[in-house]
């Protein structure tokens, strides 16, 4: 279960990242 939350967190990092970009 850790490393599906790493990867939970690993996705929202990008999405905020993404996002900022956008913006």
């Amino acid at each position: 279960t850790s490393a599906q939350e790493r990867e939970r967190s690993f996705t929202q990092m990008i999405e905020i990242a993404l996002e900022a970009i956008i913006q």
